[in-house]
């Protein structure tokens, strides 16, 4: 059911939010976000002795007195250097803290759920990163709504020795409304999180959502040693139908693809001038399947 908040009567939304409490925690957050961004924007405006307004809201330019050395300085703000060390150890436990409630709010809403359609399609570039892009179709498997869809995304060093995950983008396929992604966990080569799904997925409107992300070094092997192996495992959440495509860059040519333990039709083909391998399956079992995949280069 669509509902129109601009429409609604203050005590037909009152009521609304109280039978809603993950969209109050939402708002309640996301206005706390606003507040103390917007608190951090000015602060440091003032420090660097831009002129600043309240209403209508605006930061200006460096003032000439501040340009031309006579800078306002954090010194000139807080009495002791111990005192601004104290509000920003403030500030970093404050957010802390809405990172930890994020968290909260997204154990109290997991629901079960299943893939009706999944498929991977990985842009493999010279160096061995990668551009993922999902498509996924998700609905519950149990009575209630699917809120949030878990993340786990790993890294490689690449060439240069660095490990990156970036260009993290969702959005519903249907109407391509954008969606928002918060971390959970991260340490040097993996990355953890959630995608808040917006609407919620529900067995009678399943949400259908598009993600994309590059990271660095994935498929290292493939093109220095020509050869890669790799997992998917599907646990509750197996989906009905899954299809994985393996675009190699354009120095290599893919030669073969199997998976293991054998299952679904696996194909190598020519799109335009790039080798693509691709394993397609119905239905794939609660398991790990193991791949491997072997080139030449041209």
């Amino acid at each position: 059911m669509h509902i129109n908040i601009e429409e609604l009567k203050m005590n037909d939304f009152l009521i609304w939010l109280s039978t809603n409490p993950l969209v109050t925690y939402i708002l309640a957050i996301s206005f706390g976000a606003i507040v103390f961004i917007t608190v951090i924007l000015y602060l440091t405006a003032f420090i660097q002795g831009r002129e600043i307004s309240f209403w209508p809201p605006k930061i200006g330019e460096k003032s000439s007195k501040s340009q031309a050395g006579n800078k306002i300085t954090p010194h000139s703000l807080y009495k002791s250097e111990q005192q601004l060390d104290a509000d920003l150890e403030k500030y970093k436990n404050e957010i802390e803290h809405l990172r930890s409630l994020l968290i909260h709010i997204y154990n109290l809403h997991k629901v079960n759920f299943s893939f009706d359609y999944y498929k991977t399609t990985y842009a493999i570039e010279t160096d061995g990163g990668v551009h993922t892009t999902e498509e996924m179709t998700i609905r519950p498997t149990e009575n209630g709504k699917v809120h949030f869809r878990h993340v786990s995304l790993g890294a490689s060093p690449n060439t240069k020795g660095e490990i990156v995950f970036h260009d993290i983008s969702i959005h519903n396929k249907s109407d391509g409304k954008d969606l928002q992604f918060f971390e959970l966990n991260r340490d040097t080569r993996h990355l953890e999180g959630a995608i808040i799904l917006n609407p919620p997925a529900t067995k009678e409107s399943p949400a259908e959502i598009i993600m994309k992300s590059y990271r660095t070094g994935v498929f290292a092997p493939l093109v220095n040693e020509l050869n890669d192996f790799g997992s998917v495992g599907f646990s509750l959440s197996a989906p009905k139908y899954v299809e994985m495509d393996f675009i190699a860059p354009p120095n290599l040519e893919i030669t073969s693809i199997q998976f293991s333990p054998k299952f679904g039709e696996c194909k190598i083909e020519n799109r335009g001038n790039l080798s693509v391998a691709s394993w397609k399956a119905t239905k794939p079992k609660n398991i790990i399947y193991n791949y491997e995949i072997r080139a030449i280069r041209k």
